[in-house]
């Protein structure tokens, strides 16, 4: 499966990036967290980076900045938090204050500490937001892990989906922007208008949402003011000939689903997971088929 980028219109790296990664102190986990922010100082003109710990040792402290040889890692300890579980949560005052008080900072990412992220997916992010913001959406990344016979595999959904059975938003012939079905993907970047909106809504406080506590902390604006015929407003981009956009993808580092053979999740393989095949009459029979169509074609009626 390539790499490719469906379009090649030029687009430019952030002006200034506020980064902040949660990590729940952990020696095993210092590997994961120098691969995810290898690229840290390369995802814009200029970096911005908060951890957010739960140890205040110097020699832990000491440990976490040497992550990150480029860049400098400025470390937040918060003080009681009533449940572990909240660390996830610190980062919404730390991004909440540097939008707040600098101005100058254009976008602002939030991803959990083993997600490898790149300039190619920031690029990727940065050129189809326009587009999809016409329809209140916005690009979506998506996770995969790498399994024992070196295959790329999904570490969120567990079967190969049919788009036309799926909301979607066509850019060409063979390419779409597709809602699927599990938009959680570990992360979330905004630019500055779109973390206002997040910042102050509902979406920002850690009763909204159906997903677990700390899962929760990563979903952003996935649920709020989801466009009418959408199940989220998370679409990653696919086209029929190279599958999954390599820009929409992030290792999840610890391929731990992948190598876990009693679980569903890391089973279907990258180039699998979404395909395009027109209806039939037989399709047409099961009225969650006809249920999933109206949806899908009520979000076409404008193209991009």
């Amino acid at each position: 499966m390539s790499d490719h980028c469906v379009d090649s219109q030029e687009t430019f790296l952030p002006e200034k990036l506020a980064i902040c990664v949660t990590f729940h102190f952990s020696q095993n986990r210092l590997a994961y967290l120098t691969q995810a922010g290898a690229r840290f100082h390369k995802l814009a003109r200029q970096v911005s980076l908060h951890v957010v710990t739960n140890t205040d040792r110097p020699e832990d402290i000491a440990a976490i900045r040497a992550c990150f040889p480029d860049i400098h890692a400025e470390i937040v300890v918060p003080g009681h938090l009533g449940h572990p579980f909240l660390l996830t949560w610190i980062h919404r005052r730390v991004l909440g204050d540097i939008h707040a008080s600098d101005p100058n900072v254009s976008h602002f990412l939030y991803l959990e500490d083993d997600l490898k992220i790149t300039e190619a997916n920031i690029l990727y992010w940065l050129r189809w937001e326009p587009v999809l913001s016409r329809f209140g959406l916005y690009p979506s990344f998506f996770r995969f892990e790498h399994n024992q016979q070196g295959h790329r595999v999904c570490t969120d959904a567990t079967r190969s989906e049919n788009i036309s059975l799926l909301p979607h938003v066509r850019v060409s012939e063979h390419a779409a922007f597709v809602n699927a079905p599990n938009p959680y993907q570990g992360l979330y970047l905004f630019d500055r208008t779109r973390f206002g909106e997040f910042i102050s809504s509902d979406a920002a406080s850690p009763d909204f949402g159906s997903w677990k506590i700390r899962e929760k902390a990563t979903q952003g604006l996935t649920f709020f003011n989801v466009p009418t015929g959408c199940r989220s407003r998370n679409f990653v981009l696919w086209d029929n000939h190279h599958g999954i956009d390599g820009g929409a993808l992030i290792h999840h580092l610890p391929n731990n689903y992948a190598k876990n053979p009693t679980t569903k999740f890391g089973t279907i393989r990258v180039e699998d997971v979404f395909y395009e095949r027109k209806l039939g009459m037989r399709d047409f029979l099961s009225r969650r088929t006809v249920k999933k169509v109206l949806r899908s074609r009520e979000l076409m009626k404008e193209r991009v």
